[in-house]
């Protein structure tokens, strides 16, 4: 199945139809991903109280795979921190083993940003990746979380989250 599939209904026309052309659907050839490296970018002001998670699953109907969870607690050792602006971490230790993502199937990727502890909400983004068969495909999950205003007595703009991905024909 990797190499993908023709799916035919009533193939013999036993049963009734005015027009038989759409019977036919092609299952695409597997892609095979890797999600290898992190990088959150947070306003200074919400360093020591921010959480991340970041869960990958492979969607096929109703059934959800988890190939990814990784969660960074509070007391996070920043990488550089630019004051009063931002601080930045990459890890690049992060990584999934490789995972085939059949042509009937979707990658999700989701990210929660949490701060326990204060009065600020959580958020939660995810997105849905298709693969288009027989293609290299690199993409860089980016999530930008914008939080209001006036919710404490500092301000919190943004959050940037990039996420590396790699798929290759299986």
């Amino acid at each position: 199945m990797a190499a993908g599939y023709n799916v035919t209904v009533n193939p013999n026309a036993t049963i009734l139809e005015e027009n038989g052309d759409n019977n036919s659907f092609v299952i695409g050839e597997a892609t095979r991903f890797w999600i290898y490296r992190l990088w959150i970018d947070v306003p200074y002001c919400v360093r020591n109280t921010v959480e991340f998670g970041f869960d990958a699953y492979i969607l096929t109907g109703e059934d959800r795979t988890q190939v990814a969870d990784w969660n960074i607690r509070q007391d996070i050792e920043w990488g550089s921190c630019f004051t009063p602006y931002h601080c930045f971490l990459e890890l690049d230790d992060i990584e999934t083993y490789w995972f085939d993502i059949y042509g009937d199937e979707v990658l999700e990727i989701s990210i929660r940003v949490d701060y326990p502890g204060t009065l600020r909400r959580s958020y939660t983004i995810s997105d849905i990746f298709e693969s288009p068969p027989g293609e290299v495909v690199i993409l860089g999950t980016v999530a930008v979380v914008i939080i209001p205003n006036g919710i404490m007595e500092d301000t919190v703009g943004y959050l940037i989250i990039l996420m590396g991905i790699i798929g290759l024909p299986a």
